[in-house]
Protein backbone atom coordinates (compact mmCIF):
# COMPACT_ATOMS: atom_id res chain seq x y z
CA UNK A 1 0.00 0.00 0.00
CA UNK A 2 1.48 3.42 -1.29
CA UNK A 3 -0.26 5.60 1.35
CA UNK A 4 -2.83 5.48 4.25
CA UNK A 5 -6.09 7.19 3.54
CA UNK A 6 -5.95 10.48 5.09
CA UNK A 7 -9.30 10.21 7.79
CA UNK A 8 -7.74 6.33 8.73
CA UNK A 9 -3.92 8.08 9.86
CA UNK A 10 -5.26 9.75 12.23
CA UNK A 11 -7.54 6.94 13.42
CA UNK A 12 -4.59 4.48 13.33
CA UNK A 13 -2.26 7.17 15.57
CA UNK A 14 -4.57 7.54 18.18
CA UNK A 15 -4.92 3.73 18.06
CA UNK A 16 -1.76 3.17 18.56
CA UNK A 17 -0.47 6.18 21.32
CA UNK A 18 -3.47 5.06 23.73
CA UNK A 19 -2.65 1.96 23.46
CA UNK A 20 1.18 2.42 23.57
CA UNK A 21 0.95 5.13 25.65
CA UNK A 22 -0.86 3.44 28.49
CA UNK A 23 1.46 0.82 28.45
CA UNK A 24 -1.32 -1.87 26.71
CA UNK A 25 -1.17 -4.73 24.73
CA UNK A 26 -2.40 -5.06 21.49
CA UNK A 27 -2.04 -1.74 19.91
CA UNK A 28 -0.42 -2.77 16.90
CA UNK A 29 -3.11 -5.50 16.58
CA UNK A 30 -5.87 -2.76 17.15
CA UNK A 31 -4.36 -0.61 15.00
CA UNK A 32 -4.12 -3.71 12.26
CA UNK A 33 -8.10 -4.45 12.99
CA UNK A 34 -8.97 -0.89 12.28
CA UNK A 35 -7.05 -0.72 9.16
CA UNK A 36 -8.64 -4.62 7.96
CA UNK A 37 -11.88 -3.57 8.89
CA UNK A 38 -11.62 -0.64 6.32
CA UNK A 39 -10.64 -2.55 3.52
CA UNK A 40 -6.99 -1.55 3.89
CA UNK A 41 -4.09 -3.67 2.10
CA UNK A 42 -0.76 -3.34 3.63
CA UNK A 43 -1.39 -1.84 6.53
CA UNK A 44 1.02 -3.77 8.46
CA UNK A 45 4.06 -1.87 7.07
CA UNK A 46 2.27 1.50 7.49
CA UNK A 47 1.67 0.73 11.29
CA UNK A 48 4.84 -0.88 11.97
CA UNK A 49 6.45 2.58 10.09
CA UNK A 50 4.12 4.73 12.34
CA UNK A 51 4.59 2.88 15.48
CA UNK A 52 9.28 2.99 15.52
CA UNK A 53 8.29 6.71 14.93
CA UNK A 54 5.87 6.86 17.99
CA UNK A 55 8.43 4.89 20.00
CA UNK A 56 11.85 6.88 18.75
CA UNK A 57 9.77 10.00 19.49
CA UNK A 58 8.24 8.72 22.89
CA UNK A 59 10.43 9.37 25.98
CA UNK A 60 10.55 6.64 28.19
CA UNK A 61 7.57 5.65 29.68
CA UNK A 62 7.02 6.79 33.80
CA UNK A 63 3.54 6.30 35.61
CA UNK A 64 1.67 9.55 36.47
CA UNK A 65 1.73 10.69 39.85
CA UNK A 66 -0.84 10.66 41.99
CA UNK A 67 -2.66 13.97 42.61
CA UNK A 68 -4.35 15.07 45.55
CA UNK A 69 -6.73 17.53 45.98
CA UNK A 70 -6.73 19.63 49.98
CA UNK A 71 -10.01 20.59 50.91
CA UNK A 72 -10.02 22.98 54.19
CA UNK A 73 -10.38 26.02 55.32
CA UNK A 74 -8.07 29.32 54.58
CA UNK A 75 -7.66 29.92 57.88
CA UNK A 76 -4.87 26.27 57.32
CA UNK A 77 -2.99 27.94 54.81
CA UNK A 78 0.38 27.71 56.28
CA UNK A 79 -0.61 23.88 56.95
CA UNK A 80 -1.95 22.83 53.41
CA UNK A 81 1.99 24.97 51.85
CA UNK A 82 4.13 22.63 54.18
CA UNK A 83 1.96 20.07 53.14
CA UNK A 84 2.29 20.37 49.59
CA UNK A 85 5.81 20.42 50.16
CA UNK A 86 5.64 17.29 51.60
CA UNK A 87 3.67 15.69 49.18
CA UNK A 88 5.63 17.37 46.49
CA UNK A 89 9.09 15.67 47.91
CA UNK A 90 7.63 12.26 47.25
CA UNK A 91 6.83 12.80 44.13
CA UNK A 92 2.67 13.43 44.71
CA UNK A 93 0.75 16.34 42.80
CA UNK A 94 -1.06 18.28 45.49
CA UNK A 95 -3.73 20.71 44.48
CA UNK A 96 -4.86 23.45 46.78
CA UNK A 97 -6.33 26.75 47.15
CA UNK A 98 -5.21 29.86 45.78
CA UNK A 99 -2.60 31.48 48.24
CA UNK A 100 -1.96 35.09 48.39
CA UNK A 101 1.79 37.18 50.10
CA UNK A 102 1.04 37.73 53.81
CA UNK A 103 -0.21 41.34 53.99
CA UNK A 104 -1.85 41.21 50.92
CA UNK A 105 -5.35 41.68 52.47
CA UNK A 106 -5.49 43.81 55.78
CA UNK A 107 -7.10 42.71 59.14
CA UNK A 108 -6.82 38.85 60.45
CA UNK A 109 -9.57 36.80 59.36
CA UNK A 110 -10.23 38.33 55.97
CA UNK A 111 -11.55 36.05 53.30
CA UNK A 112 -10.03 37.92 50.28
CA UNK A 113 -12.14 36.12 47.74
CA UNK A 114 -15.15 37.37 49.33
CA UNK A 115 -13.66 40.74 49.77
CA UNK A 116 -12.81 40.73 45.98
CA UNK A 117 -16.50 39.46 44.93
CA UNK A 118 -14.61 36.20 43.54
CA UNK A 119 -15.55 33.68 45.84
CA UNK A 120 -17.77 31.90 43.65
CA UNK A 121 -15.19 31.80 40.54
CA UNK A 122 -12.84 30.43 42.91
CA UNK A 123 -15.21 27.77 44.17
CA UNK A 124 -16.28 26.33 40.47
CA UNK A 125 -11.97 26.53 39.91
CA UNK A 126 -11.80 24.24 43.44
CA UNK A 127 -14.07 22.10 41.86
CA UNK A 128 -12.08 21.53 38.45
CA UNK A 129 -9.33 20.68 41.06
CA UNK A 130 -11.20 18.03 42.32
CA UNK A 131 -12.22 17.00 39.32
CA UNK A 132 -8.76 16.63 38.20
CA UNK A 133 -7.24 14.59 41.28
CA UNK A 134 -7.53 11.31 41.95
CA UNK A 135 -8.11 12.07 45.64
CA UNK A 136 -8.98 14.68 48.12
CA UNK A 137 -7.76 15.41 51.58
CA UNK A 138 -9.50 16.98 53.66
CA UNK A 139 -7.28 19.21 56.22
CA UNK A 140 -9.78 19.27 59.19
CA UNK A 141 -7.30 20.78 61.53
CA UNK A 142 -8.64 20.47 65.25
CA UNK A 143 -11.98 19.04 63.75
CA UNK A 144 -12.85 22.09 61.97
CA UNK A 145 -14.77 21.76 58.90
CA UNK A 146 -16.66 25.21 57.25
CA UNK A 147 -19.39 25.36 54.89
CA UNK A 148 -17.89 25.62 51.94
CA UNK A 149 -15.37 22.71 53.27
CA UNK A 150 -17.97 20.69 53.63
CA UNK A 151 -19.93 21.55 50.07
CA UNK A 152 -16.56 20.42 48.60
CA UNK A 153 -16.99 17.12 50.45
CA UNK A 154 -20.30 17.03 48.91
CA UNK A 155 -19.11 17.39 45.26
CA UNK A 156 -16.15 15.23 45.66
CA UNK A 157 -18.63 12.28 46.74
CA UNK A 158 -21.27 12.99 44.21
CA UNK A 159 -18.45 12.41 41.56
CA UNK A 160 -17.12 8.95 43.02
CA UNK A 161 -13.63 11.20 44.69
CA UNK A 162 -12.18 9.01 47.97
CA UNK A 163 -12.27 11.41 50.82
CA UNK A 164 -9.72 10.83 53.58
CA UNK A 165 -9.05 13.49 56.09
CA UNK A 166 -5.77 14.56 57.61
CA UNK A 167 -7.38 13.90 61.27
CA UNK A 168 -9.36 11.41 62.52
CA UNK A 169 -12.99 12.69 62.58
CA UNK A 170 -14.90 12.99 65.56
CA UNK A 171 -18.67 12.54 65.64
Amino acid sequence: MDALKPDMVDAVIDALVAAHGLGQEGGLQAALDLLREHGLEGGRQAIASLLAQIQSARLPFEPRPTVVCFCGSTRFTREMMLLMWDFAKRGIIALGWCVLPEGYFDGDGVHGAELEGCKEQLDSLHRRKIDLADQVLVLNIGGYIGESTRDEIAYAKSIGKPVAYLEPRTA
